[in-house]
């Protein structure tokens, strides 16, 4: 972990902003300005922490950079590429804020969004987050969700990302040949 100089691990802090990187060193500087903006105008104090999940190119460099300039950011650099939930993983694992927020380093994430979705968190919401391609997991998202609104009555909000599967991985039906009868029958009871 590379921490930016000045960090002072006791500051009670009510966010971490959670971003992982991969081979993306133009997207860097743009999107800890952004952030920066955003989080600025709320007032509260936050964190940044960055991940570079095992990038061969320049990422890493330019994380550690803005780090060393900014006391409110930190890095963490995994060894190789792990994958974008390892990454998320290993970023919540270093956040230290009251509320983690996750966002990707491709730039597909508006910051702008991150006002509204605190909104709504201290209205109440809860906030799940889940991959549209994981047809298993959005089926138990949904149906935890659904539970805990009509047990608690809090509103919730289903965040759902990735609708297109990652390599390797397949939901379409001319695969069903190749599932188990245990694997489609276990599908079924969603």
């Amino acid at each position: 972990r590379h921490s930016g100089k000045g960090m002072n691990n006791e500051e009670n802090l009510a966010y971490s902003i959670v971003v992982p990187f991969f081979n993306e060193p133009a997207n860097v500087p743009p999107l800890y300005v952004k952030i920066s903006e955003v989080m600025d105008a709320l007032g509260e104090p936050y964190e940044m922490v960055f991940v570079d999940d095992g990038s061969k190119d320049a990422t890493f460099r330019v994380l550690a950079e803005i780090a060393e300039a900014d006391h409110r950011v930190s890095v963490v650099r995994l060894r190789r590429n792990f994958g974008q939930t390892a990454a998320l993983k290993a970023g919540f694992d270093h956040s230290r804020g009251d509320f983690i927020i996750s966002m990707d380093g491709d730039l597909q994430h508006d910051p702008d969004e991150i006002p509204r979705f605190i909104e709504k968190m201290k209205e109440g919401y809860d906030i799940y987050r889940v991959p549209g391609w994981d047809y298993p997991a959005l089926c138990e998202t949904y149906l935890n969700a659904a539970a805990i609104v009509r047990m608690e009555h809090v509103p919730a909000i289903i965040h759902v990302t990735e609708m297109t599967q990652p390599q390797g991985h397949s939901t379409s039906g001319s695969h069903e040949r190749y599932k188990s009868s245990d694997r489609l029958r276990w599908e079924e009871e969603f």
